[in-house]
């Protein structure tokens, strides 16, 4: 687990980072306008050999990046036995949502439910990857990228499992006309097909959503 800060960049852009000996993924783990120091936070896959085992990569102009870990996931099998909980299960990031590819910007107060977990051809109309990014069904919750893009004005996202009530709490905020990329573990409704439900407030703004992982219940041993 890691923040990545880009300091001062001269251009707006994006920044990507993946294992090392994959393709570029299509998927971005941060967004910034020019001279903008900003910070994103998540989970970042790691090659499993070699030395310089990650690559980075910035777009739109020259930037400082500094990377700060704060923490890092173990293989199963060393965790003590009988120990249950969520197992991380990292994966190439990958887009599952982009609002401006399908579905249209989601207006304020205007909540949607979106499929992350499973298969089928739901997938096709959020303008992610088509079939979606391999997360099982019944996926506890999964370790994901949101940006806000050309937001109209000023407000915040909410992300939570479908069918539960609507909480308090928001996933990101944002200014107008910011386009801005936060991380975090989002939690999904163990049932249906739209799993996740988004809302944003306070103006018209089109959502990406990429995945770096999910967690999973099971039991270690």
């Amino acid at each position: 687990e890691a923040s990545v800060t880009a300091v001062a960049p001269t251009a707006g852009g994006f920044f990507r980072a993946w294992p090392t000996g994959v393709a570029e993924p299509n998927a971005t783990f941060m967004n910034f306008t020019a001279g903008q120091s900003i910070t994103n936070t998540g989970a970042i896959t790691l090659a499993p050999t070699g030395v310089r085992h990650l690559t980075i990569k910035g777009s739109g102009g020259t930037a400082h990046y500094v990377v700060d870990v704060q923490g890092y996931f173990v293989d199963p099998g060393d965790v003590p036995d009988g120990v249950v909980g969520a197992v991380y299960v990292p994966i190439t990031p990958c887009r599952v949502v982009d609002t401006r590819g399908g579905g249209g910007a989601l207006a304020p107060g205007a909540p949607r439910q979106v499929q992350v977990a499973g298969s089928g051809a739901g997938f096709a109309g959020q303008g992610g990857r088509v079939g979606g990014c391999a997360v099982p069904d019944g996926t506890d919750a999964t370790e994901a990228s949101v940006t806000a893009v050309g937001p109209s004005a000023g407000g915040y996202l909410r992300a939570w499992p479908t069918g539960v009530a609507e909480p308090n709490a928001t996933f990101m905020n944002f200014t107008a006309g910011q386009s801005i990329t936060n991380t975090g573990a989002i939690t999904l409704a163990p049932t249906g097909v739209r799993d996740l439900t988004i809302k944003g407030s306070g103006g018209t703004a089109h959502y990406v959503i990429d995945l770096q992982g999910y967690y999973a219940s099971a039991p270690v041993s």
